[in-house]
């Protein structure tokens, strides 16, 4: 198992740590990796640029230089202990689980002046806090078993769920300090969680985002997200062969068909696509 070590002031050596966890599964992963014009080096580099700190308002973040990340099979899983202040690192493991599900959905992610082609992988996960043991090939603990469980039973089509015992006080109101410029890292607007009748609370990471140059300071780019991650949809339900593959990808096409309605038509109508286009047929 390739890990990523971080500081370890607040990691305990020879004894559990209580952390944040998330616990990704990355739908199609295999299927990619078996493609004819997938390399070795392909993958090594979206991996490493994923998890990369290039994000300036996260670098800004104290807690997020103890961020651990591993890579095994078709998963992911990525941790910080919870410190001084449990709400920020909780925080701040949310943001991150967003910037994963929205990198790994986008078609190019652009840095400066390079462009990395993702595999576009929607991912399924859990997130929860609790007791984890991380040192060297070793990762194991209540707080991923947990969160592997939620993915597992919970998620059902491809999102994050986070377990109703984490603590949200301070992230009701969804603000990131500023700085935050690239689409897949900044700011949310509203809440950035959704929360259905039988109590299972998600990420919304489709939400629209809100940047410091203004509310809808690139619309057009989100607009663009939008359009390639129906594709996606429209691509993994051509690909689907079981009945319950079928009904997760619709659970997936209703989620990204309300966040499109919910668009407000004044904000939207500068796009170049309409709502219409941008729904995905049930």
């Amino acid at each position: 198992m390739e890990t990523r070590e971080a500081a370890t002031d607040l990691w305990r050596e020879n004894d559990y740590t209580m952390a944040a966890v998330a616990y990704f599964d990355m739908f199609g992963f295999s299927v990619y990796l078996r493609r004819s014009d997938t390399k070795i080096r392909d993958v090594l580099t979206w991996l490493d640029e994923l998890d990369r700190e290039t994000d300036e308002g996260l670098k800004r973040r104290h807690c997020a230089s103890q961020l651990k990340s591993a890579v095994f099979s078709d998963c992911m899983v990525r941790a910080l202990p919870v410190g001084i202040s449990a709400a920020t690192s909780v925080e701040t493991l949310l943001l991150d689980a967003i910037r994963v599900q929205r990198r790994l959905t986008a078609t190019v992610w652009t840095r400066k002046d390079q462009e990395f082609h993702r595999p576009e992988l929607p991912v399924r996960g859990g997130i929860n806090v609790g007791q984890l043991y991380w040192g060297g090939r070793h990762v194991f603990g209540e707080a991923l078993v947990e969160a592997v469980d939620l993915e597992k039973k919970m998620a059902v089509w491809p999102r994050v769920v986070v377990d109703l015992d984490v603590e949200l006080d301070q992230v009701d109101e969804w603000r990131y300090p500023p700085g935050f410029t690239d689409f897949f890292a900044c700011g949310i607007d509203g809440f950035p969680l959704l929360l259905e009748d039988n109590g299972v609370r998600y990420l919304n990471y489709l939400a629209p985002i809100q940047t410091e140059f203004g509310e809808w300071s690139d619309m057009q780019f989100y607009n663009k997200y939008l359009r390639d991650h129906k594709s996606l949809i429209l691509k993994f339900r051509e690909s689907v062969q079981r009945s319950s593959q079928m009904m997760c990808i619709e659970g997936w096409a209703e989620y990204h068909n309300s966040v499109v309605r919910h668009l407000k038509e004044d904000r939207h109508a500068s796009s170049y696509l309409s709502k219409k286009e941008l729904l995905v047929d049930l």
